[in-house]
């Protein structure tokens, strides 16, 4: 018997697991939404994802807030682009620093998808049921794009093949009710998943190898620390330049 996917079957948006919950947030609700969210949180630190060790720091909704660039799917393979957010502050606290303008380069991380047998693009209705829509590609090119921001993914693993979901917030395609934002979700069924990082590479051509010395170095300061954009601004003023605090 041929093999069809489990994603094919997916009518409405609860078929894609229980963490597409389609609550409306109400004051009543915030109880049942914090529930969800906390379980989300739980089986993130303890999922197994079916990846590589050099591959598990851009799955699992660890892509957060960054931005999808293109989507390219050619034959059983499929390619997505994405502006990691992460890197960009290190490059807006790095030249903040320094007081010196620059001019924000593409900083991608590769997702590859092999063996794809079902992939596609799909946005719940206000009833939710999954209606078939299409995410932009963004031609590609030197600068990012901030039309699509990626909000979260997770993996099933069915007859021996893996299913990857996620959810993307794209201007023009998402639909907002007063209380919540109905993202779109990109649907892909496949035999192996990987991704490569490209973000040094592009920092070090951009703006040289002293930049990307300390890219190396903050990337590695907090990968078992919580980061943000001032966080990373005081490790690379007084840890790396030297500098004293404003």
């Amino acid at each position: 018997m041929a093999y069809r996917s489990l994603l094919e079957d997916a009518k409405r948006i609860e078929d894609l697991g229980e963490f597409c919950h389609n609550i409306e947030w109400t004051e009543e609700n915030e109880s049942k939404i914090n529930e969800y969210d906390q379980k989300w949180l739980d089986r993130l630190k303890a999922d197994k994802l079916p990846v590589d060790d050099c591959s598990r720091n851009f799955f699992g909704s660890r892509l957060h807030d960054s931005y999808v660039q293109s989507i390219d799917r050619a034959g059983d393979n499929l390619e997505i682009t994405i502006h990691n957010d992460y890197a960009e502050e290190f490059v807006k606290a790095y030249f903040r620093v320094q007081g010196k303008e620059f001019v924000m380069p593409l900083l991608p991380i590769c997702m590859s998808f092999e063996g794809v047998c079902y992939s596609t693009t799909c946005i719940q209705d206000l009833d939710g049921y999954l209606q078939t829509c299409d995410i932009p590609n963004v031609p590609r090119q030197e600068m990012p794009s901030y039309t699509s921001r990626f909000v979260v993914d997770w993996f099933h693993e069915v007859d021996g093949r893996i299913q990857w979901i996620a959810e993307i917030d794209a201007v023009g395609v998402t639909a907002r009710s007063k209380n919540r934002a109905y993202y779109s979700h990109l649907l892909v069924d496949c035999s192996k998943v990987s991704a490569v990082d490209g973000r040094g590479k592009a920092i070090e051509k951009a703006f040289g190898r002293d930049c990307y010395e300390v890219w190396v170095a903050c990337k590695e300061h907090f990968s078992t620390r919580s980061w943000g954009c001032y966080l990373i601004e005081d490790f690379i003023r007084e840890r790396q330049l030297g500098l004293p605090k404003p």
